[in-house]
């Protein structure tokens, strides 16, 4: 059973269109993948360094100025600084995607930025700069990196409709695309073990001192967001990437041939009730699994203070634990795609996300299996419905591939949006005793939000 959603209904013509016999002549299997394995998995690196970069932003860096820049007043504000530049910088390459150079002129550049302020986030020594210099070039960097980041992400995924044929060509690069998302997890969190283990031992929780750390984690990142870049460039040039492109644009002339103007038919896009549903679907998914990859780690460091029977090193192995069972989720999720529904599938990942923030609920004294098993009930739950909200958001543009970087941009506004506030007003209620605990438990809601909007598509095909 398969979850497809379509922007027209002009395959209902095909009857009366004078080209159908072209159309006809020119199906293909929906189930037969026309790419290779090593050219999915290409396609899978050209987002790494994103992936790289967002790891740690979204762990380390409320962590980094709270407890080693020791700006505990102001990392709320430069996170929703972030958030809300991503979403502004998302609507702009969105639409200026679908009009100016390609998809893949603007991740090239959009990746050249990211290289040029990614490593400047965490660079910085407490008392190098005065404190209104500190802020201006967090400000300055911030903005950048996120200006860079959207547009490699936006022009990331609007390459995925122009590079498939078939419904298994976009359910197999999601599956690669995220596979390799949390790969870039992995990578990040076995980094920062491997440097937080053989950090100074007189402290049992992250300080001043740990700023050469992240500066070196950093710097490693990278490197290998550089390497990754180049293999994704190649993969695209073996992929044949610019002649299913102009392959893909010639099928949408051809069914757009009797049908209302570019502009209108964009309007129709922004009118389809589908998109927004959609969009706030992926929101919910997205705003669990920031919640996660943030506050997991705080939460970690403050049970650190507390706790004597657990090491440092937690911090970063249990959120290596949590993308390691999202890396398990997602290779099963190859097969289980074949069987079930995308619908049904992001219902089983939410109340997997569920359990875990049950879980952290009713748990009395927290062990080192205790926490392996959240870390693997979150990981899996949050993994499986993001995935599965990009194989429906996918579904959705099917071969209006030359409206993907606006259906995109919408998407992801919505989700920076509303991540930026949720994080910012986290950040600026009054904390207290098991505060982190608490924002992980609460964040079971955005999960049980997500199967409410699931249940608006009922009925649909």
């Amino acid at each position: 059973m398969k979850c497809t959603f379509k922007m027209s209904e002009s395959s209902t013509q095909s009857e009366s269109d004078p080209n159908s016999h072209n159309k006809s002549s020119n199906e293909v299997d929906e189930n037969r993948s026309t790419l290779s394995f090593f050219l999915k998995i290409g396609y899978g690196f050209g987002h790494v360094y994103n992936d790289l970069s967002a790891t740690i932003w979204f762990s380390y860096i409320l962590l980094y100025l709270k407890d080693v820049l020791e700006m505990p007043n102001e990392a709320g504000y430069l996170m929703m600084l972030g958030q809300i530049a991503d979403a502004v910088f998302s609507a702009i390459v969105g639409l200026m995607t679908d009009r100016y150079y390609t998809k893949r002129n603007w991740h090239m550049m959009g990746t050249l930025i990211v290289i040029l302020s990614f490593p400047f986030l965490f660079m910085l020594e407490q008392n190098v700069l005065p404190y209104l210099a500190k802020i201006f070039y967090f400000i300055l960097f911030i903005t950048l990196f996120q200006c860079g980041w959207a547009t490699v992400q936006i022009s990331h995924l609007a390459i995925l409709p122009e590079l498939s044929i078939t419904h298994k060509d976009r359910s197999d690069l999601n599956s690669v695309r995220y596979c390799m998302s949390i790969f870039s997890n992995i990578t990040v969190f076995t980094i920062a073990w491997t440097v937080l283990h053989i950090r100074n031992r007189n402290s049992e929780s992250i300080g001043p001192n740990d700023f050469d750390k992240f500066r070196n984690i950093t710097i490693f990142l990278t490197a290998i967001g550089i390497l990754t870049t180049i293999i994704f460039e190649g993969s695209l040039s073996l992929s044949k990437y610019n002649k299913r492109r102009e392959d893909k644009f010639a099928t949408s002339e051809l069914d757009d041939s009797t049908s209302k103007s570019s502009s209108v038919e964009i309007i129709n896009v922004l009118k389809d009730l589908q998109l927004y549903k959609i969009a706030f679907l992926y929101t919910f998914s997205r705003l669990f699994l920031v919640i996660c990859i943030i506050y997991i780690p705080i939460w970690l460091n403050d049970f650190m203070k507390t706790r004597t029977d657990q090491t440092i090193e937690n911090i970063a192995i249990i959120p290596l634990i949590f993308f390691v069972a999202s890396f398990v989720a997602a290779f099963l999720l190859k097969y289980l795609n074949q069987k079930l529904s995308h619908k049904i599938v992001y219902c089983a990942g939410s109340l997997i996300s569920i359990s875990g923030c049950v879980w952290i609920f009713f748990s009395i004294s927290l062990g080192a299996n205790e926490l392996i098993g959240i870390a693997i009930l979150l990981g899996a739950g949050s993994s499986t419905t993001q995935i599965s909200s990009l194989c429906i958001t996918a579904d959705l543009i099917g071969d209006k591939a030359e409206h993907g970087g606006l259906i995109y941009s919408i998407i992801t506004v919505c989700d920076k949006l509303f991540s930026g506030i949720i994080i910012f007003v986290i950040e600026n209620l009054e904390a207290h005793q098991n505060y982190y605990s608490n924002v992980l438990i609460f964040n079971a809601i955005t999960a049980f939000v997500g199967i409410l909007i699931l249940g608006t598509f009922i009925g649909k095909h």
